[in-house]
């Protein structure tokens, strides 16, 4: 399990996660407008995971883990992800003293991208097993954090990005 150093303290991620009842999600413009291109690479949906750090309440969402192409089927209005490769995911992370951060799909869409039932389905199942993902569902021109019911705050380093809303990105 990964420790930080804090004031000569050892503080373990978890011990910072239980003190706080909203967690603030934090991520730049690098990150949201890389995930863009790798989303958009062709006409059909893609998801991707992400993970990083986690203290006090703050959970950072920085490293990228895309599924296997054979594990996921796409179309142009929609992707599917085997579930074994979901938990094969979910498990690896653990393992390694992570945990998924953030679940992010892309829209084929222009508009600001509004969730699907689909989208809201997979954030209930995850938040309903302990799991304190947001999901990121993006369009071609913009990025909407979202949950299930988890009550979470957003804050996106840099300027190349301009908030839009509540928990909306414009890329």
């Amino acid at each position: 399990m990964s420790s930080n150093r804090t004031n000569g303290a050892l503080l373990l991620p978890e011990q910072g996660l239980e003190r706080v009842s909203v967690l603030t999600y934090v991520t730049d413009t690098f990150t949201l407008k890389g995930c863009k291109r790798r989303l958009y690479r062709d006409e059909n949906e893609r998801l991707v995971f992400y993970t990083g750090s986690r203290l006090r309440g703050v959970v950072v969402v920085s490293v990228i883990l895309e599924p296997p192409r054979a594990w996921t089927r796409r179309k142009r209005y929609g992707v599917h992800v085997d579930p074994e490769c979901t938990m094969a995911i979910l498990r690896y992370l653990d393992q390694r003293g992570y945990q998924v951060n953030a679940v992010c799909h892309s829209h084929p869409f222009d508009d600001v991208p509004t969730p699907s039932g689909t989208d809201y389905e997979l954030q209930r199942r995850l938040e309903a097993h302990g799991y304190t993902a947001v999901g990121m569902v993006f369009s071609r021109s913009a990025v909407r954090f979202f949950s299930h019911s988890m009550k979470f705050k957003v804050h996106v380093e840099g300027d190349d990005v301009k908030a839009a809303g509540d928990r909306v990105f414009l890329l």
